[in-house]
């Protein structure tokens, strides 16, 4: 379960701050 709260953390990151994203990515 802590895996999907992680992602669903992750895409919020990626809708909020696309440029964190891409650098969470490298």
């Amino acid at each position: 379960v802590a895996a999907q709260e992680r992602t669903a953390d992750v895409m919020v990151l990626i809708l909020v701050d696309p440029a964190q994203a891409i650098a969470l990515r490298r």
